[in-house]
């Protein structure tokens, strides 16, 4: 059989499968037998065709059908009744079916066949198309490889991304509650800034770590605060607004060199609604709250 053979014959089985699952799908079982015989046939005229190709020695082996199906019946005996219900037409029943359990019999079958197609299909590649299966095998592989190295190094970076955080009773950083890291500065709800909080009222923090200039220049840096705020740069007040405000923002410049500079950024909250966001405008650039990448737990 030349390769056009070979696809005709594997697009008829696929064919007559997807014909008797519709079938059934319909409940018109016995109209099925028909075309599994056909089915049959197509196998056989197959295996008689290419008895003597070496590359499609062992496809659909005779000893499938020396295999019992279930209980007492064989696949042997099967294949036999398929032909003699055919010849029957409308005498045959749906007891009939049953009594050479059918219904298990096709999804052996189709099991069998795609099982063979699959190995026919391996078998009858070109050479170009094994040698394009092994270049897409291998960049594929080559994809996977980059994407977790890039995976794993952005996921090491990104744990030092942002600030640590220490939580306070009262508003004046008092008795230690719990801590709790922050990726950025940005919220407006008590569960936000440490999901261990037990209430939205009266409670300090304080944020520290460091803050990554790009370059050097003068840095614009806005807190918009409910209550009160202070934040430090390189351990030198910044801004000072310990006071209660309502959703208040506060800015102050400051020169920075290219680096990472310390950072703290305390804020209390007194009654009811929080505020807290952390802005910046860097040199040539527009104010933004500071991304995560330039905070940082820890220098680098």
């Amino acid at each position: 059989m030349d390769r056009r053979d070979i696809d005709q014959f594997v697009e008829s089985l696929i064919y007559h499968f997807d014909t008797i699952r519709c079938l059934q799908d319909y409940g018109r079982l016995r109209e099925t037998v028909p075309i599994m015989q056909r089915i049959l046939e197509h196998i056989q005229a197959f295996r008689q065709a290419v008895q003597g190709q070496d590359d499609l020695k062992g496809i659909f082996p005779e000893s499938f059908w020396d295999q019992g199906l279930r209980g007492t019946v064989k696949r042997e005996d099967v294949r036999h009744k398929i032909v003699d219900f055919s010849g029957r037409g409308d005498l045959m029943t749906e007891k009939d079916l049953e009594e050479i359990d059918y219904v298990y019999f096709i999804g052996e079958l189709r099991r069998w066949t795609y099982q063979n197609i699959y190995q026919i299909r391996q078998r009858t590649k070109s050479p170009q198309q094994k040698k394009m299966e092994t270049i897409l095998t291998v960049l594929c592989v080559c994809v996977a490889t980059l994407s977790l190295a890039l995976f794993l190094v952005l996921n090491a970076t990104s744990r030092n991304w942002g600030l640590k955080g220490d939580f306070y009773d009262g508003r004046d950083l008092g008795k230690w509650i719990s801590a709790w890291p922050s990726k950025s500065i940005d919220f407006d709800y008590y569960l936000q800034m440490n999901p261990l909080l037990r209430h939205e009222e009266n409670y300090s923090a304080h944020f520290t770590g460091y803050v990554l200039a790009p370059k050097e220049g003068n840095y614009a840096f806005s807190v918009v605060v409910d209550d009160g705020t202070r934040l430090f740069i390189d351990d030198k007040p910044l801004i000072d607004a310990w006071y209660d405000s309502d959703s208040v923002e506060f800015s102050k410049e400051i020169f920075l060199t290219k680096g990472t500079h310390k950072i703290r950024l305390d804020y209390y909250n007194h009654l009811w609604g929080i505020k807290l966001r952390l802005f910046w405008v860097p040199p040539g650039g527009k104010k933004v709250l500071i991304p995560a990448y330039y905070l940082r737990q820890e220098a680098s």
